[in-house]
Formats: structure tokens, C-alpha cells, sequence
């Protein structure tokens, strides 16, 4: 290479390049490192390569990396000095667990909460918007399937009509009407229901008695249980029910209806898992001196739930009594609220579920009784309840009152209930009171146990006042009215 150039460098000096000196290989190579190392210096403050050998890349590192280190070091000094002796904590740790927290302290950050709250607005858009067109194909199946039931509803009712046409000169049958609807997300059944209702009619339009059937189906996914007592697979697990409603009870001079009587079983996989079953009667049964009142009985036996329960008021005399209870395992609030609605509203489950026992009593009694003239009567009431939990829950209930009437026309009873629960480490309390004033020459303050009862008093007008407080972490007054005349 060196002959080829220095061949090159004398042909052009030979024909008239003199501007070309002639060539010299040491000479060149250290005039052009020199010029290099110049025009470096100029510019950048460094030389190509320095005496010793080093190339600018070398010195560059080095002053970068100097004042980088520096910098790490004044700043460990500072975190030294600000923690002290406290630096030895972190002995404690390993490798791992100082990762963690590293990792934490960065995920807890203002700028990644800011980057999730940001991701977690446009995801929130995007599944909003995802649950709108499921909600809306959900809304067309529903809308199928309800036309379908709307369908054979319609044929069903022609055929009723049809069928009772040639009945009614022998059996009053006034109208008679199917119908239903039928819930599903997604592939599963969540709700279905068929009922059946027909009239009878009676002496007047007022006198007509009207009766009801139905079928009900109802998925855990949707009551709740399958979350409360933990069900692998809530969407098939059903309550499947059967039941008539309106029936009314002729006992000697009886005024009452069961409201509903019914018949279910509890299928896991469509194979039976349990069975349950209860009545709730409206009104009074009367045997000679002795009356029956709001008389309900629920019981069920299976994998998940068993229970027994009921409830019942009884007069006899000028003596009122009443008595519920209801012990076993039931996943949700049904049965406590077909027996006794005015505790179910105050008691908080434990996860939902009721695993326990309660009970509640109370009686009417007189205390001074001159005939209608004057007539004097305390009550009383008391009630508790223990609940397995998790949380242990204990809660109780106690309250009193009086009443009276006077003149054979003027009556008047007031009653107050407070109840208080402790589940795990927070309290509850409720206080509620009603008074009833009521006009008339058949009145009977000694049943107005409630104010729903005491404007049920035939041939007695009646005024009442009530109220309710709460406390759930703070006081609030949930009702207070008063209401006449009935």
C-alpha cells in the first residue's frame, strides 16, 4: 500500500502537480495527527490522542463520570447523615423483601396513580360501553322470551275462557288470567315466573275473592345465596317454588286468608339438594274466646340450608300474647322477613347470613279493669338473637307500654321497642314508638300491638303518631308521621 502510494504521489509531482510536495510517510502521518489533534483541541478542548496513548473517547468518560459519581456519593452522605443510626434497619430485610418495597413505594408514586387513574378512566369508557350493548342484547332475549310468555299467555287465558264459559251458572268463576316473565344474563336463568290468578265473584263486586298459583325459579347467582354461604356454582343452583296465595280459611267465624302457602326444593345441577316449605296466614282465627293472629311457619332441610321457624299472636281474654323464633342456617334474609319484618329491617346479617338463633315475645295484660268504664294495661316485649358470624354477633331487644280506655268510647295505647346489636367491634341501636288514639263504642286497644293493627279495628275510628331513630355510626331519624283517621 505504501509503494502504490508513494508511485501515485511522484506521477502526479512529474507532471506538473508541484503543489504536491514529495512524499514522505513518517513526515505525513505525524503532520496529519498533528493537524487532527489541533483541530480537536479547538473544538472540543480534548486531543484525538493524548501523549500517553489515550483517544478523546477516554478523557470524555472521565470527566462525565467524575462529577456523576460525585454527585451519588454527596447524596448518599446526605441520606447517611439524615437517618443516622437507623440505617441498620434495613438489616432485617432481604434481598427480596427490600425489592417489594421498592416495588411498592414506586407503584404508590403521584406519577403511577396518575398514569392508573388514567388508564382506569379509559377502561372504565371502554366497559361501559362493552356493558351497554351486553345490556341491550340481554333486553332483546328478555323481550323474546317475554313475548313468547305473552303468547301462551293469551292462548292460555282464550282456553280458560272458553273453558269456564260453561261453568259459570254453577260455579261463580268471575275471570281467570296466566301470565309471567323470565330473566337471563348471559346463558344463565337468573329469574322465571308463571302465575295464574282467577276471581270468584261473590254478592257484590266488593264480596269477589280472588285466588293465585305460581311457579318461581330462582337462580343463587340472583338471590344472594350463593355469594353469602359460598356457592361454587351460584348459576346452577336454584330454588325451584310452587305456591297459592288468597286462599281464605273458614274456622267458625274466621276472617283470614293464607296469604301464601308454598312447597320448593333447592337443586344443585338440576338434582334435588334440599327441600323447603312455610305459610303465612293474614287476619284472625277465632276459636270461641280464644283468637289466632299473623300466624307463619317456614322450615327447610338440605345441603346448605336448615332451619325452623315460626311466629304467632294469640288473644285470649284481655290478655294479648306473641311469640316468634327461628334457629338453623338460612343465606339470606327471606325467612327472617316473612316471620318478623320490624327485626329483619334492623338486624345486619353477618356476610349476609343468618346462622343462629333468635327469639322474641311479648304480652298485653290488664292491670285495672272497671268495664268499659275504665280499663288500664301495661305490655311488654323482649327479644334476642345470636348470630355465629364471622363476626359473632349478639344483639337483643326490650320495650313497653300502656294502655287504656275510657267512657266506653275513648281509647289510647302508646309503646315504645329500642334494640341494640354488637357484630364484631361496631355497635347499632334503633328506638321506634307509636301512639294510637281511637273513638268508637267497639275499640280494643289491646290489640293495637302495631299501628298496621290498630287501623285494622272495625268499627273503631282511629288517629296514630309514630317514630324511628337509628344509630349506625351517628344518630338518623328514619320516620316520623302521624296519620288519621282510619
Amino acid at each position: 500500500m505504501t509503494a502504490l502510494k508513494e508511485t501515485i504521489h511522484n506521477a502526479v509531482a512529474e507532471n506538473g502537480s508541484a503543489f504536491l510536495p514529495p512524499y514522505d510517510s513518517a513526515a505525513d502521518a505525524a503532520g496529519i495527527r498533528s493537524a487532527m489533534n489541533s483541530d480537536m483541541q479547538d473544538a472540543a478542548g480534548y486531543a484525538w490522542v493524548d501523549g500517553s496513548g489515550e483517544t478523546f473517547v477516554a478523557r470524555l468518560r472521565s470527566d462525565l463520570k467524575a462529577p456523576v459519581d460525585q454527585a451519588i456519593a454527596n447524596t448518599a452522605t446526605k441520606i447517611a447523615t439524615g437517618l443516622g443510626g437507623d440505617v441498620a434497619i434495613f438489616a432485617q430485610y432481604d434481598a427480596e423483601q427490600l425489592k417489594w418495597m421498592a416495588v411498592d413505594m414506586i407503584m404508590n408514586s403521584p406519577v403511577v396513580e396518575e398514569v392508573n387513574r388514567k388508564l382506569y378512566a379509559m377502561m372504565s369508557e371502554a366497559v361501559e360501553q362493552v356493558n351497554s350493548v351486553a345490556q341491550i342484547a340481554f333486553d332483546q332475549v328478555n323481550a323474546v322470551i317475554q313475548d313468547s310468555i305473552e303468547a301462551v299467555s293469551a292462548q292460555a287465558n282464550e282456553a280458560l275462557q272458553s273453558a269456564t264459559g260453561d261453568l259459570t251458572a254453577d260455579i261463580p268463576l268471575k275471570s281467570a288470567k296466566v301470565d309471567g316473565y323470565a330473566t337471563i344474563a348471559g346463558n344463565n336463568l337468573e329469574r322465571l315466573h308463571i302465575g295464574a290468578e282467577w276471581t270468584m265473584s261473590g254478592d257484590s263486586d266488593d264480596s269477589s275473592t280472588t285466588y293465585g298459583a305460581a311457579l318461581d325459579v330462582t337462580s343463587w347467582s340472583a338471590n344472594g345465596k350463593g355469594a353469602a354461604c359460598g356457592v361454587a356454582d351460584a348459576n346452577s343452583t336454584l330454588d325451584a317454588k310452587i305456591s297459592a296465595m288468597g286462599l281464605p280459611i273458614s274456622i267458625g267465624g274466621s276472617d283470614a286468608t293464607i296469604r301464601e302457602i308454598y312447597l320448593g326444593f333447592m337443586l344443585e345441577h338440576m338434582v334435588p339438594g334440599g327441600v323447603f316449605g312455610g305459610i303465612t296466614v293474614d287476619g284472625t282465627i277465632e276459636f270461641q274466646a280464644l283468637q289466632l293472629y299473623d300466624l307463619a311457619f317456614a322450615a327447610g332441610m338440605g345441603s346448605v340450608e336448615n332451619y325452623i321457624g315460626a311466629s304467632a299472636g294469640a288473644i285470649l281474654g284481655d290478655v294479648q300474647m306473641a311469640a316468634v323464633f327461628l334457629v338453623g342456617k338460612t343465606c339470606n334474609a327471606d325467612v327472617l322477613t316473612a316471620l318478623d319484618p320490624q327485626v329483619a329491617e334492623f338486624i345486619e346479617l353477618p356476610g349476609g347470613v343468618f346462622n343462629g338463633v333468635y327469639a322474641r315475645g311479648s304480652a298485653s295484660v290488664p292491670v285495672w279493669v272497671n268495664g268499659c268504664a275504665l280499663t288500664v294495661g301495661v305490655s311488654a316485649d323482649v327479644g334476642m338473637w345470636v348470630l355465629i358470624g364471622p363476626p359473632l354477633t349478639i344483639g337483643g331487644l326490650m320495650g313497653g307500654g300502656a294502655y287504656g280506655k275510657a267512657l266506653c268510647i275513648a281509647s289510647l295505647r302508646g309503646q315504645v321497642l329500642a334494640m341494640g346489636q354488637k357484630s364484631g367491634d361496631s355497635y347499632s341501636f334503633s328506638g321506634e314508638g307509636f301512639g294510637v288514639a281511637g273513638v268508637g263504642f267497639d275499640c280494643d286497644p289491646v290489640t293495637w300491638t302495631s299501628v298496621s293493627r290498630s287501623r285494622e279495628d272495625s268499627w273503631c275510628g282511629t288517629g296514630d303518631a309514630s317514630f324511628r331513630a337509628v344509630y349506625k355510626s351517628g344518630w338518623s331519624i328514619e320516620d316520623l308521621s302521624t296519620s288519621a283517621i282510619h
